[in-house]
């Protein structure tokens, strides 16, 4: 498992043109994993990588001190199961030294969302936190940490029905255990024509004004992807908008 540090100049960028360190090694042990490789940039802009192991269930985070990748460390106690393939699996989101991962299992039939959260930029994480349980299906779980240090959960969930559904939950971090909460899951593409496919996780991102979610469409099996944005006035999202076809 290797890194890349890209260097760029004022120049540079007016060129668009990049120059890339050469690879440095971030894992060379194949008995911890070398699945799905994740990186996030801390609040001193040194890179922290996230990766899996689906083998062995594990979780490992190696940051960069500015010269070298320290020791890998497990972040998730020993046991807990969790769902990865090379399409699904934990991803992780920051904002500064705020970091969230996002992952999901199933255990005694039920389908379970949860999450894991550091405050220093990824030096220690908190147990897993399941913030969903459902009968449902679920088929992913992605996160973003906003502007403010806040994590966004979103999962899509798969009921019997076959009529796939996008979920979003707003998270915010409290004084007492397990140290953040999230409100009501809401359907971000309730208001939004067709249906989303049920093998596509949907991605969200925000600034300061605005939080926008994005996912791929299923009208009369015609795939597109569209766009909806979320209204703080009637806490939900509104109506989508197709952003190709």
């Amino acid at each position: 498992l290797c890194f890349l540090l890209p260097f760029v100049t004022f120049g540079q960028f007016l060129s668009n043109s990049y120059s890339f360190s050469d690879p440095i090694i971030v894992n060379s042990n194949p008995e911890l994993g070398l699945n799905r490789p994740r990186v996030i940039v801390d609040e001193d802009g040194l890179p922290v990588v996230m990766w899996t192991s689906f083998d062995d269930k594990k979780i490992y985070i190696s940051r960069y001190n500015g010269s070298e990748f320290n020791e890998p460390t497990s972040i998730l106690p020993e046991n807990f199961p969790f769902y990865g393939n090379q399409n699904y699996g934990p991803e992780i989101d920051n904002n500064g030294n705020t970091v969230a991962i996002a992952l999901y299992n199933t255990i005694d039939t039920m389908s379970n969302v949860y999450i894991i959260f550091s405050t220093d930029g990824g030096e220690n994480f908190s147990e897993p936190v399941k913030i969903v349980e459902e009968e449902s299906l679920i088929e992913g779980a992605g996160v973003h940490v906003n502007s403010d240090g806040f994590p966004i959960v979103t999962y899509e969930n798969l009921p019997s029905s076959g009529e796939a559904s996008q979920l979003v939950g707003f998270g915010q971090f409290v004084d007492d255990n397990p140290g953040i909460i999230f409100e009501n899951f809401i359907i971000a593409n309730e208001f939004t024509e067709g249906v989303p496919c049920e093998c596509c996780l949907g991605d969200i991102t925000s600034n300061e004004q605005s939080i926008v979610f994005t996912y791929r469409n299923n009208i009369n099996n015609v795939r597109n992807m569209f766009a909806c944005t979320y209204n703080n006035i009637t806490g939900s999202f509104n109506e989508g908008f197709s952003i190709d076809s």
